[in-house]
């Protein structure tokens, strides 16, 4: 997934694969992600990777930016397990959507302390552009479906 802000902010995320790949039946284990994330910014440029989305989390995300692309998004927020990644929908018009991607400990730049309190990034996109991300995480999590058996 890449975004683009109309003041050059770029979000680059991709799904390097799986934590632990050997691990197949045990619903947790199974679906860690290695997640890479690539920022340019106001505050700076950076890269990390840190294994901080469940594959049915990323499932989620998929799910969360498309319903905000169409404007029927439940939650304004987009949370996971690791506090590492969140999306928050700060605004939407018929013209654009206001994305906040915040990065906490491990996805933090390098020159910020990870535990100095909340990153974030806004971005102003079009309702296409989300749509578009929506389809390429989807696109990318075809590699990596759920495994295991969720505890019932």
């Amino acid at each position: 997934m890449l975004l683009r802000s109309a003041d050059g902010s770029e979000f680059e995320m991709t799904v390097l694969g799986y934590q632990f790949p050997d691990i197949l039946k045990d619903y947790w284990d199974s679906n860690w992600l290695e997640i890479s994330v690539r920022v340019r910014s106001s505050l700076g440029s950076w890269q990390a990777v840190h294994p901080c989305l469940l594959a049915f989390e990323a499932h989620d995300l998929a799910s969360w930016l498309a319903s905000v692309a169409e404007d029927q998004a439940e939650e304004a927020v987009a949370e996971f397990m690791e506090p590492c990644l969140s999306f928050k929908l700060l605004e939407s018009s018929r013209e654009l959507v206001l994305l906040r991607i915040s990065f906490e400990l491990e996805l933090r730049p390098p020159w910020v302390d990870k535990f100095a309190g909340e990153v974030h990034v806004d971005f102003r996109l079009s309702h296409e552009d989300v749509r578009e991300a929506a389809k390429s995480v989807s696109g990318a999590l075809g590699q990596f479906p759920v495994r295991g058996v969720a505890d019932e």
